[in-house]
Formats: structure tokens, C-alpha cells, sequence
């Protein structure tokens, strides 16, 4: 159930790869340099396309009927892969494409897909999916500005919701399995184009439907079976793109400036300003990545003064490396 489809969506990745890379730059499209973007070549987008079909691949051999919850889901990332792509293309309005993110989110919940927190009110739970499906959608795409980062962490994270389905068996998600392995084999085979020095990037169309498909992958798991800390679960296995979120919209807010405007104020944008290589920032943030994804399934099961020592200490050291990068100048 895990292998397969991650061995279909690497190979089909793989094949897509320089196939897309090709159509990128007949058709021109490309990522040139500007005041935002250093680097220093005009670089062929559409490897979300590729990622996309090596997804669309795996889950072709999807076992049994695919619940309504999945199906609704892909439409959703499928109406966002197509906004991206257009994006890619001549660039929407932000307010655009938050719409189109409002309205992919309200197809995934037609499917029966929402938060559920048993202690609230439905109509905070649909308020509370339509925040988090849309906030893990725009992480992404903010984290796309470091050579692999974001194909990284989507392999990483989509390991840590297969860690937290594999180990949670209050409910058949076998949905959830399958998609999360589909796309860690996609993004797998993408991150070796995608590694610095990059020769092809994931574009709008990339960032936007992994993060979109990403967020509600784990809005399809559990993580209460024991105690309400572990509702903290997710914020760990997502700790990459949420922190370089939060960590951008406080700054932005701080200085006057529109948080949906861009900016070189990333955490890895700051990384390189202290005089870190591309491929130390890459790792580095990986690896903050890949500890919070392996350390969120211990959340799930241990006694409750461990998992909110684990969940203390994490809260602990995102403000301290924060503070400590608030003071890096980047401008």
C-alpha cells in the first residue's frame, strides 16, 4: 500500500521531469532574475506538471473504490494546479488566487473533508478547514524561494503523514496512505532536479496544488487517541512551511507592509545573508523539518506530560530562532 504507489509517482516524475523541462523553455516559460529572485539565470518552471503526473499515476491504481473525501480533494488540487499553471504563465492578482483557494477548499469539503474537533461548533470546525486548507496552501508557496526547499519538505512531510497513518488505526485511512506515498514519490524524483543549483523549478502550479493536497491529506488523519495535545500534531509535521509563514506575516505586519506582498524577508533568504551555502540552508531546514515530522507520532502516544514537554520545548525554540533571525538584515 505505501511502496507502490511511491515507486509509480517517482517513475513517472522521472520520466515527466525533462519532458516538462523541454515544453518550458520552447514555450518560454521561465523564472528570470529580478530584485526578488537571485538567481542568476532564467530558470524553466512547470515541475509541479511533472509531480502532477507522477501523482496522477500512482493514484490510477488506487485500491478499491476512492472515497468521496479523496475524490473531492483532487478536484480541489486539480482546480489549483490549473490556477498555478495560468499564474506560471502571466501572473493572477494575490487576491485572485485566494479566491481560487477559497473555492478549491469548498469543493474538498463538499466531499465530506473538515476538520473535526468534537468539543466545537460545525461551523467552526468548516471555519477552522477553510483557514487551514488555505494557510498551508500559500506556505508552500512562500517556502518555494530556496532551490529545494519546498519539493524537500513536501517528501518529508508527506513521510510524516505516513508515519502518523501508518501508527493510528482509530479510523480506515487508507486514503490518506496511498496519496501521502504518491506524492512523496513525485516530489522524491523532482527534488533531484530541484537541489541546488536547480535546473527546473516547481512554479505556482507546483507549490500551490502540493501544499493544497498536502493540507488536506492531514486533515484526513487522527490525532487525539489519547490526550488533546495532540492536536499539535500537524502544526509538528508541517513545522517548515508554517513557521516560515508565521515567521513572514509577524515580520511584514511589524513594518507596515501587505503580508500577500512579497519580500526578501524568508527564513531562508536570512540564512543566506549569514553567509550559509544553498545546500547548508537546504539541509538545515530539512532537517528541522524531518525532526518534527519523526518526533509528531510520539505525540500522538505518549502519556501526556512527555507530549506536552515535546510540544513546550518546540514552541520553546521556534520564538528563540525567530528572535534571533528577526535581527539578521536582509535588505
Amino acid at each position: 500500500m505505501i511502496v507502490r504507489p511511491a515507486v509509480v509517482s517517482f517513475a513517472a516524475a522521472a520520466v515527466c521531469i525533462p519532458l516538462f523541462k523541454s515544453l518550458a523553455r520552447r514555450f518560454d516559460v521561465l523564472d528570470s532574475p529580478s530584485a526578488l529572485k537571485e538567481h542568476g539565470r532564467a530558470v524553466p518552471y512547470l515541475g509541479g506538471m511533472a509531480v502532477a503526473a507522477g501523482v496522477a499515476a500512482a493514484m490510477a491504481g488506487y485500491p478499491g473504490a476512492m472515497p468521496d473525501e479523496l475524490r473531492s480533494l483532487l478536484i480541489g488540487t486539480s482546480a489549483m494546479l490549473c490556477m498555478g499553471l495560468a499564474d506560471d504563465l502571466r501572473p493572477i492578482s494575490p487576491y485572485v488566487k485566494l479566491l481560487f483557494q477559497f473555492l478549491a477548499t469548498t469543493i474538498a469539503i463538499s466531499g465530506g473533508l473538515h476538520v473535526s474537533i468534537h468539543v466545537l461548533p460545525p461551523a467552526v470546525n468548516f471555519i477552522l478547514t477553510y483557514l487551514w486548507m488555505m494557510a498551508i496552501t500559500n506556505a508552500f508557496n512562500i517556502i518555494d524561494v530556496h532551490d529545494g526547499l519546498c519539493s524537500g519538505a513536501a517528501a518529508v512531510i508527506g513521510v510524516g503523514l505516513l508515519l502518523v497513518s501508518v501508527f493510528t488505526e482509530l479510523y480506515d485511512k487508507t486514503f490518506v496512505t496511498v496519496s501521502s506515498a504518491a506524492l512523496v514519490g513525485g516530489t522524491a524524483a523532482f527534488f533531484l532536479a530541484n537541489h541546488p543549483p536547480a535546473t527546473q523549478f516547481l512554479g505556482d502550479a507546483g507549490s500551490l496544488s502540493i501544499g493544497f493536497l498536502l493540507a488536506g491529506l492531514a486533515i484526513g488523519e487522527s490525532y487525539t487517541p489519547g490526550h488533546s495535545v495532540g492536536l499539535l500534531v500537524p502544526f509538528m509535521v508541517f513545522i517548515l512551511p508554517l513557521y516560515d509563514l508565521v515567521f513572514v506575516v509577524i515580520l511584514r505586519l511589524m513594518k507596515g507592509q501587505s503580508p500577500i506582498r512579497g519580500s526578501p524577508d524568508h527564513v531562508a533568504v536570512r540564512l543566506r545573508k549569514m553567509g550559509w551555502s544553498d545546500r547548508k540552508v537546504l539541509w538545515s531546514l530539512l532537517g528541522l523539518g524531518a525532526a518534527g515530522a519523526v518526533l509528531a507520532p510520539g505525540v500522538v502516544f505518549c502519556p501526556l506530560p512527555y507530549a506536552a514537554f515535546i510540544a513546550a520545548c518546540a514552541i520553546a525554540a521556534a520564538v528563540g530562532i525567530g528572535a534571533a533571525l528577526a535581527r539578521i538584515r536582509v535588505t
